[in-house]
């Protein structure tokens, strides 16, 4: 389900315009792989905090001994929620997501409102939740889930703004 709904989202991602002044850095080093130093940095900030966070999550229902099915389900929605938010930080390997208008890919909107509805029906179908072990869950669910879920941008931004802050 979730490579459902983030494959949605990535291929959306190749939409976004070129970030601005990406002319006017320095170019990068001929022996720099694909994977410098900066986004490493940046993977490993955003796997960790999501990690970390679905972590907490997952003691936390099983201490209020939440039924597993139960759990898993909250779990799988907290990361697609998690993915939502990190793709708005992908778009900008150095702007903060909050300057960068939605406006400007309007197929990422509709790949996010697709994705989304498709977790939807998932957990609204009898057919796929019995595939998937998924049930509906109360719009309070989602309040909190989405508060917990933006754990990634806050993390993201502080990262950003912190090497921003580097001379």
């Amino acid at each position: 389900m979730n490579l459902v709904t983030n494959g949605i989202q990535d291929v959306a991602l190749a939409f976004e315009a070129g970030e601005q002044g990406l002319m006017a850095l320095p170019p990068r080093r001929p022996a720099e792989g694909i994977f410098n130093r900066l986004m490493v940095e940046q993977v490993l900030t955003a796997g960790l905090t999501m990690a970390l966070v679905c972590l907490a999550a997952w003691w936390y229902l099983l201490e209020k001994d939440t039924p597993l099915p139960e759990a898993r389900n909250l779990l799988l929605a907290l990361l697609i929620m998690m993915q939502f938010y990190h793709v708005l930080n992908s778009r900008s390997e150095y702007r903060s997501a909050f300057r960068i208008p939605l406006r400007n890919n309007k197929v990422l909107f509709a790949g996010m409102a697709v994705a989304f509805a498709v977790h939807l029906a998932a957990t609204n179908l009898p057919l796929t939740q019995s595939l998937l072990g998924l049930f509906p869950l109360p719009v309070g669910h989602w309040l909190i889930l989405g508060v917990a879920a933006a754990s990634v941008i806050v993390a993201m931004e502080i990262f950003k703004g912190l090497r921003r802050a580097d001379p």
